[in-house]
């Protein structure tokens, strides 16, 4: 049997990557994927076989083992996720959004399992969202939203941001203000909060009915809307006009440009209809 030759590891770095996997020099693997550029480490893990990057997920620390998910398509990062003990799974996706954690969930064989090793609440949260169509808003929304009641002043919501425990990894820009049933009434931009006296009314900066997405839209709808608004994300409600989360246009992106794939596979005839 022929070895590898320095130059040709060099060339194939995910031959490197498997070589210190077996060594079980984890230390040496992260520093080795931290030093690439992105695309040099998408296009390294992804010639990863499922069990070593199975190995390498359990080994690596949770919130490295969520960005090493990230960098995966979904079906190759969802069956290395089913290779991993269902706890360490679990602690995995905690580290990771609501949409992400149900983009990989919806791939996998034994979600339940997963699910099992999750707070109940969390766990509940999480299944709700399972239960939309994957290619629709509230299949591709993230739960992760900063809510406020009607009639509160600024003093107060800043108060509650600061005491919110997991804000800061929030990807928000707005806080939504909801009725005493959940129901969406409006938005405030965090920079008004910013730049206003803690006294003020809630109600004095807040963007009234706001452009909204059904949680039944279509990818091709929501495309639409992205098209037509300046939006990094939009919030997503149902037929009540209950806010159930928020739409990211980064996912919008990620599922058209997956669905386009998956049509350019099925015309070779390497994907079935």
């Amino acid at each position: 049997m022929v070895s590898e030759t320095p130059e040709q590891n060099a060339s194939r770095p995910w031959i490197e990557i498997e070589d210190l996997a077996n060594a079980g020099n984890w230390p040496a693997i992260r520093q080795r994927l931290g030093a690439m550029s992105d695309a040099d480490r998408l296009h390294t893990v992804s010639h990863l076989d499922t069990d070593v990057l199975a190995d390498l997920l359990e080994a690596l620390r949770r919130e490295d083992a969520a960005d090493l998910l990230d960098w995966l398509p979904d079906t190759q990062a969802a069956d290395a996720l089913d290779e991993v003990a269902p706890h360490a799974a679990a602690e995995i996706l905690d580290q990771m959004a609501s949409d992400d954690q149900v983009d990989l969930l919806a791939r996998m064989d034994e979600p339940e399992a997963i699910l099992a090793e999750v707070a109940p609440e969390s766990a509940e949260q999480v299944r709700e969202l399972l239960r939309h169509a994957p290619e629709t808003a509230g299949g591709l929304m993230a739960s992760e939203v900063f809510t406020i009641e009607e009639g509160v002043d600024v003093g107060a919501v800043v108060q509650q941001i600061r005491q919110h425990p997991t804000f800061a990894s929030f990807p928000i820009q707005y806080i939504y203000v909801v009725s005493a049933a959940g129901v969406l009434r409006g938005l405030v931009q965090l920079r008004s909060l910013i730049v206003s006296q803690p006294t003020q009314s809630i109600a004095e900066l807040m963007i009234v009915d706001p452009v909204s997405a059904l949680a039944t839209a279509s990818l091709a709808k929501l495309e639409d809307l992205f098209d037509r608004f300046d939006f990094l994300g939009a919030p997503v409600v149902d037929d009540e006009g209950v806010l159930l989360g928020v739409v990211h246009r980064s996912a919008v992106e990620e599922a058209l440009a997956e669905a386009a794939q998956s049509d350019h596979m099925k015309s070779l005839g390497l994907a079935r209809e």
